[in-house]
């Protein structure tokens, strides 16, 4: 594991609760071995592991975001005379590996394209 749960606590804009802890505690494993998937991390090596940690504090992070609207795509709440509302990303809730995640350890997108078009006939 490239982090631990206070780590990713510092990151989230709201108190944690003790369900958000322990949720955390299991999306930085999860995280971690996404990440170990696509680059291999030098574990003696300082510098990978701290941006190993940026990467899996970030993924964590934005996936605890949405708190109660875990799951949703939008929500509205209405207080009297005071209302709000907000869209969040169609993956809210869901560990993403980003393209500038994988950037800082020289490896390719993990989003890039391929294409297979069958055997060729001649």
């Amino acid at each position: 594991m490239y982090a631990e749960a206070h780590d990713v606590g510092y990151e989230v804009e709201r108190p944690f609760s003790d369900v958000d802890t322990h949720r955390a505690g299991s999306l930085i494993v999860a995280a971690s071995r996404l990440l170990d998937q696509y680059v291999t991390i030098d574990r003696a090596d300082p510098e990978q592991m701290g941006l190993a940690k940026i990467v899996v504090v970030d993924m964590v992070a934005e996936a605890l975001a949405p708190g109660e609207y875990r799951g949703h795509q939008s929500y509205s709440w209405r207080n009297g005379a005071l209302a709000g509302s907000g869209t969040l990303v169609a993956t809210a809730g869901a560990l993403r590996l980003l393209d500038w995640h994988l950037a800082m350890f020289g490896a390719p997108s993990a989003l890039s394209p391929s294409w297979h078009f069958g055997d060729e006939v001649g």
